[in-house]
């Protein structure tokens, strides 16, 4: 017990001090503050190595500080909801995504939120290997992680053969059919006379 004792009070200890020392740096901040903005400094005791450190920090700082770039503007649909329904196939889906975007483009992790949007559920990697194939395929295109739908041959989806292009199957005429049944007649007849002859 006398342990815990001396370690709670060495831990109250260390925090009051560090309560005690942001207290005295936050009214410095302050002081600093009023006077940069023209207005009264509150009366509040602050030593003044504590006002010079802070003056000094801070002028440090804005020298070393980079200027600050400029954002570039998002593009339009950036963060626009994605509208396209989801027709019970995911590789369509992503597709369909891509021509929706159209030149702005889209992120996997876009794509994946409209999934997540429809309740649909889909592997970690799906949408990856989706856009990859179709990378591939060059049914897109990829620049700064984003991924753009290319117009041409290329998205055309694959035309399923319809009944009427299907080769057909060849029917047996009815005469055919009858020199068939013959011949197999004539064949098992005279394996049955050749055992005969056999035994």
């Amino acid at each position: 017990m006398s342990f815990l004792k001396k370690s709670l009070e060495k831990r109250i200890h260390e925090l009051k001090t560090s309560i005690e020392a942001q207290t005295t740096e936050l009214a410095a901040y302050e002081q600093v503050l009023a006077l940069e903005s023209g207005k009264p400094a509150e009366a509040v005791p602050v030593a003044p190595a504590a006002i010079a450190a802070v003056v000094s920090h801070h002028r440090t700082a804005a020298h070393r500080a980079p200027a600050a770039k400029a954002l570039p503007a998002s593009p339009a649909h950036q963060g626009a909801p994605i509208t396209t329904e989801f027709d019970g196939s995911r590789s369509n889906f992503v597709a369909s995504v891509l021509k929706e975007r159209g030149a702005t483009g889209v992120t996997p992790h876009e794509i994946s939120a409209a999934f997540a949007a429809r309740k649909v559920s889909v592997s970690k990697n799906l949408v990856y290997n989706v856009l990859s194939l179709m990378f591939k395929q060059k049914k897109v295109r990829k620049a700064a992680g984003k991924y753009y739908h290319v117009a041409g041959k290329a998205d055309a989806p694959a035309a399923s053969p319809s009944p009427a292009a299907a080769p057909k199957k060849g029917r047996i005429s009815e005469e055919g059919m009858r020199r068939i049944i013959a011949a197999t007649k004539k064949r098992w007849a005279l394996q049955r006379a050749a055992k005969g002859k056999a035994k």
